[in-house]
C-alpha cells in the first residue's frame, strides 16, 4: 500500500517540476486530464525496477528514504523558526542546523548503534559494550551526542531572539480582521503588530525536532550498509536524470532555439530601424524638393 501510494502522485509531482523548469517541460503537458508522459515514464521505469530488484531491497530503500525525508522536514522546521524561510537571514542558526543535521546527529546515532548498542542487541549480551571497540565507539557517540545537545541549546537561543525580533507587520485591513478575531485574548496588542503567538507553532522547538532527527538516524543505522548503498545509487540516478533534464537534451535545444529567435528578432529590429531611417530621409528629401518647386514660380514672377 505504501509503495502504491508513493507511486500514484509521481506524474503530478514531475509535472510540477516541469512547470518550474527543473526537468523537461514534457512532464507538464496534459493529454486530456492526464499527464501522460509522466505516467509512461514512471510506470515503465518502476515496472522494470520491480521486476529486477527484490522487494526486500525496495522496502528497505523506501524506509531509508522516508526516514531521510522526515529529517529534511524537521530541518526545514528548524530553519523556518530561525527566520530562514525562503532566504537565509540568520546565518549563525543556519550553520548550527547544518552542523547538527549533517555531522553531529548522524555520526552520534550511527556510532552508538553500529559500534555499541547494535552488537549488544543482536547478541543478547552486554559483552560488546565492555569490549574496547564498543567502549571507544560508544564513548565517541556519547561525546558527539552531548555536543549535539549543546548545539541545540545554542540554536534555541537564536530562535528565541529571532522570534522576538521578527514581529508580523500587517496591512490595515489585516490588522482590523486579526484584531477583531483576537480582541478578547489580546486587548493590549499594539495596533501595528501582531505577536507570533497568534500563529500555530510546533512545540518544543528545537529540542523535539532535534530529538526526532537523532532517532530517525538511529533507525536508519539499523539497516545494513548495503541498503545504504542502494539508496545512494537511487539518489545518484535521480540526480543524473535531473541534470540531464535541466541542462541537456530538450532544454539545450530549447535554449538554442530561443537564442536563434532572439537573434532573428534583433536582425528584424535592425532592418526595421534602417527602413524607418531611409523612409524618413526620403520624406525629408521629397519635402525639400516640393518646397523648391513651389519657390521657383515666385522667383520667375519677381
Amino acid at each position: 500500500l505504501v509503495v502504491l501510494l508513493s507511486f500514484m502522485p509521481q506524474p503530478e509531482l514531475l509535472a510540477a517540476l516541469g512547470k518550474d523548469g527543473l526537468i523537461s517541460q514534457r512532464f507538464a503537458t496534459l493529454r486530456g486530464d492526464v499527464y501522460l508522459y509522466g505516467c509512461f515514464v514512471c510506470g515503465i521505469s518502476l515496472t522494470i525496477v520491480s521486476l529486477m530488484v527484490p522487494f526486500e531491497i525496495l522496502w528497505n530503500t523506501i524506509n531509508l528514504g522516508v526516514l531521510l525525508g522526515f529529517n529534511l522536514s524537521n530541518a526545514s522546521l528548524l530553519s523556518v523558526r530561525a527566520g530562514n524561510g525562503g532566504t537565509v537571514t540568520n546565518k549563525p542558526a543556519a550553520t548550527l542546523i547544518l552542523i547538527y543535521g549533517i555531522f553531529l546527529a548522524p555520526f552520534s546515532a550511527y556510532l552508538l548503534w553500529k559500534g555499541a548498542l547494535g552488537p549488544a542487541v543482536n547478541s543478547s549480551s552486554i559483552a560488546p559494550l565492555k569490549s574496547i571497540l564498543g567502549l571507544t565507539l560508544g564513548g565517541l557517540g556519547l561525546l558527539l551526542l552531548c555536543t549535539a545537545i549543546i548545539v541545540l541549546r545554542l540554536l534555541a537561543d537564536l530562535i528565541k531572539s529571532s522570534t522576538a525580533a521578527n514581529k508580523i507587520i500587517l496591512t490595515t485591513s489585516q490588522q482590523a480582521s486579526v484584531l477583531d478575531q483576537s480582541h478578547h485574548q489580546h486587548n493590549n496588542t499594539p495596533s501595528n503588530q501582531i505577536d507570533n503567538q497568534n500563529i500555530f507553532q510546533a512545540p518544543g522547538v528545537p529540542y523535539l525536532p532535534g530529538l526526532a532527527i537523532f532517532l530517525n538516524f538511529m533507525l536508519m543505522a539499523q539497516y545494513t550498509w548495503l541498503d545504504h548503498v542502494y539508496l545512494f545509487i537511487l539518489y545518484a540516478a535521480a540526480y543524473l536524470f535531473y541534470f540531464y533534464s535541466k541542462f541537456g537534451g530538450e532544454n539545450i535545444r530549447a535554449k538554442s532555439s530561443s537564442l536563434d529567435f532572439n537573434h532573428n528578432n534583433l536582425d528584424i529590429d535592425n532592418l526595421t530601424l534602417r527602413d524607418d531611417h531611409n523612409s524618413a530621409g526620403t520624406r525629408d528629401e521629397t519635402s525639400r524638393q516640393s518646397s523648391l518647386d513651389l519657390d521657383r514660380p515666385l522667383l520667375h514672377n519677381n
